[in-house]
């Protein structure tokens, strides 16, 4: 007989309470779980080992311009499964959810243990600027934690397609171990079914308004969009680049505006993010490495199509044709240029594209959708 789910404890290494942590995942996460389940009690933030040998190693990567996180050692998962098994003690859940690994490669307990990501860190790890410095010795560390955690949990959460596949092949798992369910949209949308169609009358049809929204200019294609954007003036469509997230490297042309970091914790900052979100006809964001992109998401609550490569875990966050356009990885800015002129020569399939989005995002993308996949998932394990 299956076993019954009422109670989840959510198991997170940072404060899962803390809207700035993981880009405010943990929030969405956690709510969106207590929205599926009778009871949702928190786990964490846990606490890394300091033992000495770990602090020495890191102390000596900083002399190599390197970097050996604590909270990845095998001393800290050891330290962190305690930590959990004595919560779990107290707060006798019928079930453990931990984001990321670490915590529950070492976890002793009989009860189902999921885990969630959106990719195997090995996997992922020198794809990534800001974490291909770490140490070989860590990533030694990480790859036997990784995968300790992997055989020992009851079921794995990726965000996309490429993460779960990945996974299969890296720990040899069957197919229904691994589940791939998308993050939702960390946004509040102002759009919705009533106004979607006044707020589509309002989009410019003198200036094409193109977003490209980050922090890391160089992995997700700021000089691209850029130099798309520069294409399409010439080919004579008024074309602008708003950019937040990031200062533009050097001389910023006339044609980008650059808003810089925007707080959406602060009224003032979710009322610009939601005034520019609802005039920009397009997010342009042509990563070269990406697990999945939950600003793609985000971009479809506004009703607007993102454009993007067919790289890694973005093609479960940009469905081709429903929510944008997947250009091939080595798409250069013609192509993207090519893609919005396309759009804009076109104004009822734009808008028709829109609505698709927006409807996409409804049905797929919304952190209650993301709850109820991972319940029936969960459910289907136990």
């Amino acid at each position: 007989m299956p076993r019954e789910i009422r109670r989840v404890a959510f198991v997170s290494v940072l404060d899962s309470t803390d809207i700035n942590n993981w880009s405010g995942i943990f929030v969405y996460l956690h709510d969106a779980l207590a929205s599926v389940f009778p009871e949702v009690v928190r786990i964490g933030p846990l606490k890394s080992a300091r033992e000495p040998v770990g602090v020495a190693r890191r102390l000596a990567s900083w002399t190599k311009k390197k970097d050996h996180p604590l909270w990845l050692t095998q001393a800290s998962a050891k330290s962190m499964a305690y930590q959990v098994e004595e919560r779990i003690k107290e707060l006798k859940p019928d079930a453990v959810f931990s984001v990321w690994h670490p915590p529950v490669a070492y976890l002793r307990t009989s009860l189902p243990v999921f885990m969630f990501q959106d990719s195997p860190f090995e996997v992922i790890q020198p794809l990534y600027d800001g974490m291909a410095h770490f140490t070989p010795k860590i990533m030694q560390e990480v790859a036997l934690v990784e995968r300790m955690a992997a055989k020992r949990c009851t079921g794995i959460i990726e965000t996309s397609d490429w993460a779960a596949t990945e996974a299969r092949k890296l720990w040899r798992l069957a197919d229904e171990k691994v589940a791939a369910i998308p993050f939702g949209a960390n946004v509040d949308s102002s759009v919705t079914s009533g106004n979607i169609d006044e707020i589509l009358s309002a989009r410019s049809g003198q200036v094409c308004q193109l977003l490209w929204l980050g922090k890391d200019w160089a992995r997700k294609g700021g000089d691209t969009a850029v130099e798309a954007t520069r294409i399409l003036n010439k080919r004579g469509i008024p074309t602008k680049l708003t950019v937040i997230g990031c200062e533009v490297p050097g001389l910023v042309p006339d044609f980008v505006r650059e808003v810089g970091f925007v707080d959406k914790r602060l009224p003032e900052g979710k009322l610009m993010l939601d005034e520019i979100m609802r005039a920009c006809h397009a997010l342009i964001l042509p990563t070269k490495a990406e697990a999945f992109g939950i600003v793609y998401l985000e971009a479809a609550a506004y009703a607007m199509p993102s454009l993007a490569p067919n790289v890694m875990g973005v093609g479960s966050a940009v469905l081709d044709g429903k929510t944008g356009a997947l250009l091939p990885v080595d798409a250069g800015p013609e192509a993207y240029a090519d893609k919005v002129e396309c759009w804009w020569n076109s104004r009822e399939e734009y808008d028709a594209l829109c609505r698709l989005a927006f409807e996409t995002y409804q049905q797929e993308f919304t952190w209650e959708q993301v709850g109820k996949k991972i319940r029936d998932y969960m459910l289907s394990r136990v």
